[in-house]
């Protein structure tokens, strides 16, 4: 396990899915669960809830239910409007994958506690954020970047340093091939392209949680921690 934890600034996932935040606690980096740590979502939605201080986030009247293949999850039903660059799962709505927030009342309230955070901690503690870009024929790395600077504007206030670290992938079809490729795109935002051998999901664990590369995701941890 990577302990690289710095006080006082703070690492936290923001999308597109489990995956980022999982990584961030494999390694004790994980600060504290955002709205975006157990949902799956895009920089879109991510900025619109910036935009209106997650306002509809939790309004019952714009939840509703919904299934991926067998498993039930609350989709918010205002929320599904983004550039296509994104995965296909990612673009059908904000979704709560793992909270029943129309029907629970103590998960509504765990989400309660999470909007709090952000609110409480924006323009007052330094952040690097860490979102994860799922690959995807309809991939934009450009667009992406042109609305990761939207995204820094929200929390770059007060003084505050904000960093955004995007990360990738690229299938390559021989081991020696994988490497992890470091494209730095202005002082606040960040790109990794790993190269492996295969995408992060699946129905085996250590590929779904990306611990077959956990060497090229401690090399940047490392990078954007020393």
């Amino acid at each position: 396990m990577t302990n690289i934890n710095i006080p006082n600034k703070l690492y936290l996932s923001i999308g597109e899915n489990c995956l980022t935040d999982r990584i961030l606690k494999r390694h004790n980096l994980k600060s504290f669960s955002t709205i975006y740590s157990h949902v799956r979502s895009n920089m879109d939605y991510v900025i619109h809830l910036e935009k209106t201080s997650y306002a509809s986030l939790l309004d019952i009247n714009e939840l509703e239910y919904g299934y991926v293949g067998q498993t039930k999850v609350v989709w918010h039903k205002k929320m599904n409007k983004s550039d296509m660059i994104y995965s296909s799962m990612h673009t059908k709505g904000f979704e709560f994958t793992h909270h029943d927030v129309i029907s629970n009342e103590l998960h509504r309230d765990s989400f309660r506690r999470k909007i709090h955070r952000l609110k409480d901690v924006k323009g007052k503690k330094d952040i690097c954020f860490f979102y994860h870009y799922r690959l995807d024929k309809n991939n934009d790395v450009k667009c992406l970047l042109d609305k990761a600077e939207n995204f820094i504007k929200f929390y770059s206030i007060n003084g505050a340093y904000i960093q955004l670290i995007i990360f990738t992938q690229e299938i390559i079809r021989e081991d020696k091939s994988r490497e992890l490729i470091h494209h730095t795109h202005n002082e606040e935002i960040e790109l990794f392209t790993f190269k492996t051998r295969a995408v992060w999901g699946g129905n085996d664990d250590n590929l779904f949680w990306a611990k077959t590369d956990d060497d090229l995701i401690k090399e940047m941890l490392l990078k954007v921690t020393k």
